[in-house]
């Protein structure tokens, strides 16, 4: 079993993929908070405060164009992104994401939701895949029993909440792979602390206070996940 660890998880890794390939093959439109992430990302006020011009008959292409991806410019990203540190218009959220969502858009300019659909869904992909790779080096380092870090990966992975996560275009996967490569990072740190290790470098200080800063900025799950640290 030994040598085979990595023939496991990559099967593992391969048919969570496909799974959530395959999920993304049936999603047909977005869900109204999918909907709402393009429109804050983008600061865009149709979709948000702004109502559209009663004298104007707009057909559905128009509308989707006026309310989701329309602006094309590099300049116009990093405005919006400015903006969003200011002011996410979303208050129980925080500009992290959003932030992300924006410039994974960047020169993009469009209104088909399949588009949006599968380019959201690619970003988080990049996500899950940072996940995996942390929550298989956390395994290894919890655990000796390779068949253990192969069900613990299934029940990671293979559910119907993380699959969830990677095709609903909202934070959760970008936090789920943020408290990932925390908690990963604690452990590390806390074996090196039993064999005597000094961490108290400024490396490691500026890692963990990045980490952390970046893991309460995911979401408002983050904050719970950092007292319980604490």
């Amino acid at each position: 079993m030994k040598n085979k660890i990595w023939i496991w998880i990559l099967f593992i890794f391969i048919l969570a993929v496909s799974i959530r390939v395959y999920r993304l093959s049936q999603k047909e439109s977005l869900f109204l908070d999918e909907g709402l992430s393009v429109s804050l990302s983008e600061y865009n006020n149709y979709g948000w405060d702004k109502n559209y011009d009663d004298n104007v008959i707009y057909n559905g292409k128009e509308l989707r164009e006026l309310m989701l991806w329309n602006n094309v410019s590099l300049s116009n990203a990093l405005s919006d992104i400015i903006h969003l540190r200011q002011d996410n218009r979303d208050s129980p959220h925080t500009n992290l994401y959003y932030s992300c969502l924006r410039l994974w858009f960047t020169g993009v300019k469009t209104g088909d939701i399949h588009r949006i659909i599968i380019q959201g869904f690619c970003l988080n992909l990049f996500f899950f895949i940072f996940s995996f790779l942390f929550m298989f080096k956390l395994s290894k380092k919890l655990f000796s029993n390779n068949w253990l870090i192969v069900l613990i990966m299934i029940l990671a992975y293979m559910n119907p909440g993380s699959i969830m996560n990677t095709l609903y275009l909202r934070e959760y996967q970008l936090q789920e792979m943020l408290l990932v490569i925390m908690t990963y990072i604690f452990v590390k740190y806390y074996y090196l602390i039993k064999i005597n290790e000094k961490i108290d470098s400024w490396r490691s200080m500026l890692k963990i206070a990045l980490l952390v800063t970046f893991v309460l900025l995911s979401g408002y799950f983050g904050l719970n996940f950092i007292v319980n640290f604490i």
